[in-house]
């Protein structure tokens, strides 16, 4: 175990009463969530850090593709729309 487990574990065992009383077992269920919960969150950092961000440029270069392409997909809709009713 590592030394934060150890603290934890230690922690646990002292909230329960010491050494001679069982920990619930809704408390265990707890604990290793958060355990399981910091293990994700650390992981999480840890890829982050491998992540290729693009540059301000290619941000907005795609934004601008985007915009055009939704503004002529919609003139095209309301024209095709306008032309069915009429």
């Amino acid at each position: 175990m590592s030394g934060q487990e150890l603290k934890v574990a230690d922690a646990a065992k002292a909230m329960a009463g010491g050494e001679g009383r069982a920990r619930p077992a809704w408390l265990d269920r707890i604990i290793g969530s958060w355990h399981d919960f910091t293990k994700f969150l650390h992981d999480v950092r840890g890829e982050m850090g491998h992540v290729t961000w693009p540059s301000f440029l290619e941000v907005r270069s795609q934004t601008l593709i985007v915009i055009v392409t939704i503004f002529f997909s919609a003139r095209i809709s309301i024209w095709w729309i306008a032309r069915s009713a009429g």
